[in-house]
């Protein structure tokens, strides 16, 4: 299989699959010049020279955490001295601090004394006070650990954040979608099939996801392309 031959594909509106990435992955560094060019190319046929920018907050609402990921230096346990949840009073404050954002974004912990009323309670002050303001929140990860929790459906707890003012799901807890790998990175994590599942039921909700990738710890370049191919 040619390099050359791939990404011409790519510029004749062909998607390329796993093994074609994984073979333009396994070329040495002269061939970068030509995969930004194809790039470029692809995105100024897609975008002209639009480009645009978002000025985002990220606030961490709870550093407590049940997981134990080996890789995460957040994460605190309840008891932990600079361990911290923060009211929604102290979230709103944060919003009020920042000028002219377009966006905020919610992380946190999986902390066990949070109910699910906390995040919805949480988008819906939001949404009330800042009600242009475009929220990015929590993750499959937390969707899964309340779900599990209430002993109910994803749909049910997305559809409670949507409606609370919920605009887009954060494609964190992604890590890299192996579960060979996610069993020694995080062994208590949600799983591959169900961040997948979780994912899913945003996107048939009509709600938007983001999705991140963990590079350059235990995966090869082959956990990578299953990783972009999922």
């Amino acid at each position: 299989m040619d390099s050359n031959v791939i990404l011409r594909s790519v510029l004749e509106r062909e998607e390329i699959a796993p093994i074609e990435a994984l073979l333009l992955m396994q070329q040495d560094r002269t061939i970068l010049p030509e995969i930004f060019h194809v790039a470029d190319e692809v995105n100024r046929r897609l975008n002209k020279n639009r480009v645009g920018f978002v000025k985002s907050l990220q606030v961490n609402y709870t550093n407590v955490c049940k997981l134990s990921c080996s890789f995460c230096a957040f994460a605190r346990k309840r008891n932990d001295k600079d361990a911290y949840t923060r009211s929604i009073d102290d979230v709103i404050a944060k919003i009020a601090d920042e000028s002219d954002i377009t966006e905020v974004n919610l992380q946190g912990g999986l902390n066990p004394d949070l109910p699910l009323r906390y995040y919805t309670d949480l988008l819906t002050e939001i949404r009330n006070q800042y009600a242009n303001l475009h929220i990015t929140a929590y993750s499959p990860v937390e969707v899964s650990f309340l779900a599990r929790k209430g002993r109910t459906t994803y749909a049910d707890i997305l559809g409670k954040m949507r409606d609370a003012g919920l605009n887009m799901l954060n494609g964190t807890a992604a890590d890299i979608l192996n579960d060979k790998l996610r069993k020694k990175l995080s062994a208590d994590k949600l799983r591959t099939g169900d961040w997948i599942d979780v994912i899913k039921t945003a996107h048939g909700m009509g709600i938007k996801t983001t999705a991140t990738i963990l590079f350059g710890h235990v995966e090869n370049e082959i956990h990578i392309c299953e990783h972009l191919e999922i």
